[in-house]
C-alpha cells in the first residue's frame, strides 16, 4: 500500500482562504520583479516602514532587508563595502518623500508545503492599495 502511495501526486499547497493576514490591505506586485518569484503575487501590507527602519536592519544583517538591499541596487549602494559609512548606503532616491516602503507577507510555496515569507517592498514596486473594510462587531 505505501509503494503505491509514492507515485500518487501529491496536492499542490493553497494559500488559506482564511489566513492571518485577512485584515491587511492587498497589493499586487508588479510581473517585473523576479526575486523569488514573487512578482504578480498578492502581498498582504503587516505595516509601513521607514528608510531608517530598513537600514538599521541592513546594518545588522538582516535577511530581509539585505535581499531589498540587493534587489533594488537603484536605492541602495552595497552595504558589504566597509568603506560606505552607514549612513551613506541609502541613495538620494530612497529619501524621495513620496517614497513609501512597507513590510509584507507574500504566500510562498514549494510544490507540497507553503508559507507566508515577509519582504520590504517600495511603492513603486505596485500600483494600487487594495484596503480591507473590517466589519465590527455587533453591539
Amino acid at each position: 500500500m505505501s509503494f503505491i502511495n509514492i507515485f500518487r501526486k501529491k496536492k499542490e499547497a493553497k494559500e488559506p482562504e482564511r489566513n492571518p493576514y485577512w485584515n491587511c490591505d492587498k497589493v499586487i506586485l508588479n510581473k517585473d520583479i523576479k526575486h523569488q518569484g514573487i512578482g504578480g503575487k498578492i502581498a498582504h501590507i503587516e505595516r509601513e516602514v521607514t528608510i531608517d527602519d530598513i537600514l538599521e536592519r541592513i546594518t545588522s544583517y538582516n535577511i530581509t532587508a539585505t535581499n531589498f538591499a540587493e534587489r533594488r541596487p537603484d536605492l541602495f549602494r552595497d552595504y558589504r563595502d566597509l568603506s560606505i559609512p552607514n549612513d551613506k548606503i541609502v541613495k538620494r532616491k530612497a529619501k524621495f518623500k513620496k517614497m513609501k516602503y512597507y513590510y509584507v507577507k507574500v504566500w510562498q510555496q514549494d510544490g507540497k508545503n507553503g508559507t507566508y515569507l515577509g519582504y520590504f517592498i517600495a511603492s513603486d514596486e505596485f500600483t494600487d492599495i487594495k484596503k480591507v473594510k473590517v466589519k465590527r462587531g455587533i453591539k
